[in-house]
């Protein structure tokens, strides 16, 4: 053989033997991935959270919050083993994997409630004890700022997505066209997508750039999915919906909940090794508790997953939360899917689609109806910088386009493209939601819950139809102002009234010019030709609302003043957090009953007046630091806040446009409520005011007593006191009112709340002398009453009905226990 054919061959071998090096090093170097789902086999609905182990490890993987899962491994895979808890485990060959990719798990039956307590050290303690140590670090909102973008969408439907097939009901055409309804699609479909920016500490900008809801054009509570779960687990106080729990990430935790491990995944960094530990609140113990799962990776033993839902479940409504974090950008953990399952139980049956009503129909063919909420956070941003006036009291910003946004707008953000069910969702409940006016109704149920009744252009005014007291008897009237249909940029109303006691007709009428909806910002003029109760315990009134308990004292007044008012204010939102009114006011009061103000006196002589005129300039604030507020194309929307709610007031007396008296006055009120775990929640409110000099009868303070021997509770009020018993031109009070929800007691049927309630009060008046007719005197010594209010002895879900008793003690107690006791029947409303 020639050299150069020796060379040749040679360099041919080693050609070969490279590719064939290589082509061995690439075919081992590519990456074995897998992909399905896992779901229950017989609801067919998604199993969050699911632990995948590949062969013997260590790959393994875990399922999303839609069940789906992905496994990438170096080598072939043989073998899946699969562990979820309350469900059989699974070994499954890959050889033997459905075409679909679809994996069925059985349930065992097994429930969490059954515990057995091991003896030893529980080894799920220390795993606990790190997540607590490192709750901090680890929890997303506490870190400088962070941006994000979710996609929501919320489907309401049967337990699996249809009604089932039931031989019996085959003949029934109601049944029949429930499940061919539902099985073509949803009851109805909402989506909305949110750019949230957050600023430490709890500074949130919620920016809705789109939403949708079917049937609706201009929906208000799309967006309000997102809020009945918080986005962070590290919480010692967990809300869900309207509700709060005790967290069993929390202080304290290992005396109240028990935790145990049920499985143990290794995977790679950054999830390292994974914890999967249940847990629930001990036997016999009596708190709102959770129960479910928690998944705790060791990569700062933070949560990586966790689900969970009331650890008592009672009623015929009840909810679950999942989410699922991820180690963000090698930096942080961060959440990246949230669920919401609203679950109405046996909602569904023959024909009927109503919460805890029968339908005549056997249990067995019941189905609940389950609303499925999903947010999927994605183009998160850790630590950017925000400028902070972007932040404002504006905390859920709905864009004015936001209801109008194109399909190809959406499809940017949805996840996956809408399915055949949600497409067909829409087309039929949008039809619907033109024919039956869904908008008007949604507008008329806003209108409500502010105590009018919306028809067309003109809302009525709910609490002006029917009222009582002890001087006027029953005293019907209407009460009507135009609204937004009418104009956007001002509003006229009036009311009329007549009292069957009293036999006098009563009237008023106002004026209001919007000049900024969104700061509040109004221009009002008023006049009123009416009665009132003499004296004035605060100028920041009760509020709005028909169903306030704190109203029922108005039915006890028995001292009337005859009251003319005109008034011209503007008032409004300033800064953040600060409200303002200013108001220029003249009014004149003329009591009726015998009273006389003495002005000057001599042995023989006594120069009295029995009718007052008073001109006020007054100044309101109301500062409440960090309420939020949801701002859509109509108005804004109290979320409320955390910290007190601070009132102040200035007014000064002036003789002048027939006003009688020069004064200053000054008042101030501060409520807050505190939440202790497992005590309960305490609502504290502080009030007082002063005048720096005498005044009439009918313009001091009177004492805020309620007292009838057997009456109706007005919380924030003394039930022990007479009316009109003490009065003041200087006083302080304060009611103290400790709620322990059902921490005391709870049974399957009989869940009261006990309250107690401790309230006091202490004032002075100037000249008592010079009041002439009523018995007049002030509480100087100091005025105390304590009592106990069990609520909700029955309960209708609306509303709730309890008993209380109440008792004066101290200095102003009086000579018989029946004298000082009072007993209340305890009113209470779910809105």
């Amino acid at each position: 053989m020639h050299l150069a054919d020796r060379h040749s061959a040679t360099f041919s071998i080693l050609i070969l033997l490279l590719f064939n090096l290589l082509f061995s090093q690439l075919v081992y170097s590519q990456q074995v991935t897998l992909k399905g789902k896992i779901v229950d086999s017989e609801s067919l609905s998604p199993l969050a959270f699911v632990n995948i182990l590949a062969d013997d490890g260590p790959e393994g993987a875990c399922t999303d919050i839609d069940g789906k899962f992905i496994l990438h491994s170096q080598h072939l895979l043989k073998v899946l083993k699969i562990t979820y808890v309350g469900y059989k485990p699974l070994v499954v060959s890959t050889d033997s994997l459905p075409k679909d990719m679809i994996i069925r798990l059985e349930k065992t039956g097994v429930d969490l409630g059954e515990i057995v307590i091991k003896p030893g050290i529980n080894p799920a303690h220390r795993i606990i004890r790190q997540v607590l140590e490192n709750r901090n670090l680890n929890d997303h909102e506490k870190m400088s700022s962070f941006t994000y973008t979710s996609y929501e969408k919320t489907t309401f439907g049967p337990e699996n997505d249809s009604l089932p097939a039931i031989d019996s009901l085959a003949a029934d055409t109601t049944y029949a066209g429930m499940k061919k309804f539902f099985d073509r699609q949803h009851l109805f479909i909402m989506e909305s997508v949110v750019e949230r920016s957050f600023i430490f500490p709890g500074k949130n900008y919620n920016n809705v750039v789109a939403s949708r809801v079917s049937g609706m054009s201009d929906p208000l509570f799309v967006f309000l999915m997102s809020q009945l779960q918080s986005t962070s687990f590290y919480r010692e106080i967990i809300k869900i919906a309207d509700k709060e729990y005790i967290n069993p990430i929390s202080n304290g935790t290992f005396s109240k909940y028990y935790f145990e491990i049920q499985d143990t995944l290794i995977e790679p960094p950054p999830y390292d090794t994974t914890y999967i530990i249940s847990f629930r609140p001990f036997l016999n113990t009596n708190f709102d508790g959770l129960k479910g799962i928690v998944s705790i990776s060791t990569n700062n033993f933070a949560i990586r997953n966790i689900i969970a839902e009331p650890a008592r479940n009672q009623s015929t409504f009840t909810i679950k939360i999942q989410q699922l974090y991820d180690f963000v950008q090698n930096e942080h953990w961060f959440p990246l899917q949230l669920n919401t399952d609203l679950i109405f139980k046996g909602a569904i049956g023959k024909g009927t689609i109503a919460v805890g009503i029968g339908s005549g129909i056997e249990d067995s063919t019941r189905t609940d109806l389950v609303g499925r909420g999903k947010s999927y956070i994605s183009n998160i941003r850790l630590n950017p910088q925000i400028k902070p006036n972007k932040l404002g009291f504006v905390e859920v910003d709905v864009q004015p386009d936001a209801y109008r946004r194109p399909e190809e707008v959406w499809n940017m953000y949805r996840t996956d493209s809408l399915t055949a069910r949600d497409r067909m969702t829409y087309h039929v409940i949008d039809s619907i939601g033109q024919k039956a006016g869904l908008d008007k109704i949604g507008q008329k149920f806003d209108a409500l819950a502010n105590g009018v009744l919306s028809a067309g252009i003109i809302d009525f005014e709910l609490d002006q139809f029917i009222r009582a007291n002890s001087h006027e008897g029953i005293r019907a009237g209407a009460g009507i102002h135009t609204n937004d249909r009418f104009s956007k940029y001002f509003s006229i109303g009036g009311y009329g009234a007549y009292g069957f006691d009293d036999k006098k007709i009563k009237y008023g009428g106002n004026f209001a010019l919007k000049l900024d909806r969104f700061r509040e910002m109004e221009l009002e003029l008023l006049i009123k030709d009416d009665v009132a109760e003499p004296g004035t315990s605060n100028p920041f009134g009760i509020g709005l609302g028909l169903f306030k308990p704190e109203k029922f004292r108005s039915i006890y007044i028995i001292q009337m003043d005859h009251l003319i008012k005109q008034q011209a204010s503007i008032g409004g939102r300033v800064f953040n957090y600060l409200k303002f009114n200013t108001a220029i006011t003249r009014t004149y009061r003329e009591p009726l009953y015998n009273y006389t103000y003495r002005i000057a006196s001599s042995e023989n002589l006594m120069i009295g007046r029995k009718e007052f005129t008073f001109t006020e300039i007054s100044l309101t604030l109301r500062y409440a630091y960090g309420e939020k507020f949801i701002k859509n194309t109509r108005s804004l929307i109290s979320l409320g806040t955390s910290f007190p709610e601070i009132w102040f007031s200035i007014t000064r007396g002036l003789k002048i446009a027939g006003g009688e008296y020069n004064y200053n006055r000054f008042d101030m009120k501060i409520g807050k409520t505190f939440t202790t775990k497992y005590l309960g929640k305490t609502k504290v409110v502080v009030e007082g005011g002063f005048f720096d000099c005498s005044q009439p009868y009918v313009n001091l303070y009177n004492s805020l007593g309620s007292y009838r021997p057997f009456g109706l509770w007005s919380p924030n009020s003394f039930a022990t006191m007479r009316i009109g018993e003490f009065t003041a031109d200087r006083y302080g009070a304060i009611f103290i009112t400790h709620n322990f929800g059902k921490l005391l007691f709870r049974s399957k049927h009989f869940n009261p709340v006990p309250i107690l309630i401790t309230n006091a009060g202490i004032g002075s008046l100037r000249n008592p002398g010079d009041h002439i007719g009523p018995d007049v005197s002030d509480l100087r010594k100091g005025y105390l009453e304590s009592g106990l209010v069990i609520d909700k002895i029955l309960n209708i879900g609306v509303a709730g009905l309890g008993i209380g008793g109440f008792y004066r003690y101290g200095p102003y107690s009086l000579d018989t226990f029946r004298q000082n006791a009072a007993l209340k029947i305890a009113v209470s409303f779910a809105f």
